[in-house]
């Protein structure tokens, strides 16, 4: 939803034509998500250390559906990394010069694909049986333990990305 919104924003104030301000709105949001990635890095888990599970997401093993879906819509709607992961696909289909309509229908592809992860969970959960259960326990200790080294390299890789399609929306080589 969000980038659906951030795509349809940008196309009504750039009336489908970047400019300068877009390249160097490309750059702040690229040098943002390399700061966040660097951050992330710096303050992951060390050797031995064991990574600590969040507390709200210590709590998600017994919600309701209904609750898990709305720490959900949370988490995606106001998590910093999601936003900046939105604003950054956004930029990406804001780049081709097509029509709105063009631009949100790459968006809601954009958006379908992101979500394939946690359909998969879902359906395996439901589905996969006992073997399921234990392949998701296995996946999840391995996410918990590498998960700062992950979004790191991430948001490392979006950041540089966004801040090289800036640069060269002004110019540079």
């Amino acid at each position: 939803m969000l980038t659906a919104v951030a795509v349809g924003v940008g196309e009504l104030i750039a009336g489908g034509q970047a400019g300068t301000w877009a390249a160097w709105a490309r750059i702040l949001l690229g040098a943002v998500l390399l700061g966040l990635g660097v951050r992330k890095g710096l303050r992951r888990p060390r050797g031995d250390e064991p990574a600590t599970m969040p507390s709200w997401m210590a709590g998600l093993a017994a919600a309701t559906p209904g609750h898990a879906g709305a720490v959900g819509f949370g988490l995606a709607a106001f998590n910093p990394k999601s936003v900046a992961f939105a604003l950054a696909s956004a930029s990406v289909i804001g780049q081709v010069d097509q029509d709105a309509g063009s631009a949100l229908v790459e968006a809601a592809v954009f958006v379908l694909l992101a979500s394939t992860t946690v359909v998969s969970v879902v359906v395996v959960s439901q589905v996969g049986g006992p073997g399921g259960t234990r392949a998701l326990d296995w996946t999840r200790q391995r996410l918990l333990q590498h998960n700062d080294v992950i979004v790191a390299v991430v948001l490392l890789l979006i950041g540089a990305t966004i801040l090289g399609d800036g640069l060269t929306g002004l110019g540079w080589r």
